[in-house]
C-alpha cells in the first residue's frame, strides 16, 4: 500500500501520454508487478480511494475526484 502513490503517479503519466489507462497486464509491466492479482489488489485500493473507476465496458477510467486537480491531464503528482 505504501507504493500506491507512486503507482498512481505512473498511471497518471501514462494517461497524460495516451489519453487512456492500460490493461491489467500492461499495468503490471508498467509498475513492475509480477501477478495480475497484485494489479487487481492495487486497482481495488485506488478505486476505493476514489481515483479510479470502471466503465460499463469494464475498462479503467479516472474519476472526477482525481481529475478535479487536473492531475490526469497534466501528469503532475499525486
Amino acid at each position: 500500500m505504501s507504493n500506491d502513490r507512486s503507482y498512481l503517479a505512473a498511471l497518471q503519466d501514462y494517461y497524460a501520454r495516451h489519453r487512456a489507462l492500460p490493461s491489467y497486464a500492461s499495468i503490471g509491466q508498467l509498475l513492475g508487478l509480477k501477478s495480475k492479482s497484485s494489479v487487481a489488489a492495487m486497482v481495488a485500493r485506488l478505486k476505493l480511494a476514489g481515483y479510479l473507476d470502471s466503465t460499463p465496458d469494464k475498462r479503467l477510467a479516472p474519476t472526477s475526484r482525481s481529475s478535479a486537480a487536473s492531475c490526469w491531464e497534466t501528469a503532475e503528482g499525486v
